[in-house]
């Protein structure tokens, strides 16, 4: 049970069910929410253009921020992550989720990789486990750590300060 920061009605103190018939095997919580079935099917809610998907089901949007080009909207409930994947685990950061399968392919979306739905994170390497928050970092099945994404204060420990990678980097 859970309500989103920003939707609405505005947040409640009371937990509310996902609004989906389907058992969770997990939650991620970020900037935008998802959860994983039983059977590997993420679901999202929050904002569009984070939560995996372009359906607009369930969606209602807030004129643009004075100034702003165009109207912010959110997903009031869960809805199935496009591409049909079927993950094994699932991970949020502020403004980005990736999951991967069972065989360690992982896939992200969301603002911190500029695409809505589901992309191949880190070309051919597959992990064991992930992280996120400002950058994606991926450990594979012999120890080594591979981060990509923000860089302002040396989060993906290259040496380098204030650059952004979208190449993982070891």
């Amino acid at each position: 049970m859970c309500r989103a920061y920003g939707t609405n009605p505005p947040p409640q103190t009371i937990p509310e069910p996902l609004g989906t018939r389907a058992a969770y095997a997990s939650i991620a919580v970020g900037g935008d929410h998802c959860a994983m079935t039983l059977d590997g099917v993420v679901y999202c809610w929050g904002s569009l253009g984070e939560i995996g998907t372009t359906a607009m089901a369930d969606t209602s949007c807030v004129p643009p921020a004075r100034g702003g080009a165009s109207p912010v909207c959110r997903a009031s409930r869960p809805v199935p992550v496009a591409g049909g994947y079927r993950f094994h685990t699932l991970n949020a950061g502020l403004a980005t989720t990736c999951a991967a399968t069972a065989e360690g392919e992982a896939y992200c979306w969301g603002a911190g990789v500029s695409s809505i739905t589901p992309v191949r994170f880190a070309g051919d390497l597959r992990f064991v486990r992930m992280s996120l928050r400002w950058s994606r970092c991926g450990m594979t099945a012999a120890g080594d750590a591979y981060c990509a994404g923000m860089n302002a204060s040396g989060q993906l420990g290259n040496g380098v300060i204030g650059t952004f990678s979208s190449v993982p980097v070891k």
